[in-house]
């Protein structure tokens, strides 16, 4: 932010993102997902679409380690 007028920086001054489902290819919110893996939305927000781990998380702080984590199509890891 500019101390003087307080308007924000760039977006390319931007933090990056971190590791998260809302920023994994991989992520789903559980309430999109098909019946009845959506009845655990309450439980769990976010889940995961990835081949050897789907379902939904129980926290979203395993995406910060996970070797599978990767950015959406088109979008880089900033």
């Amino acid at each position: 932010m500019d101390a003087l007028t307080g308007a924000a920086h760039p977006v390319g001054s931007a933090s990056p993102r971190r590791h998260s489902p809302q920023f994994c290819k991989w992520g789903e919110p559980t309430l999109f997902l098909a019946h009845p893996l959506w009845l655990s939305a309450w439980d769990s927000p976010w889940s995961c679409s990835h081949p050897l781990h789907t379902g939904p998380l129980e926290a979203t702080d395993t995406c910060m380690t996970c070797p599978d984590w990767a950015p959406p199509a088109g979008r880089p890891n900033g």
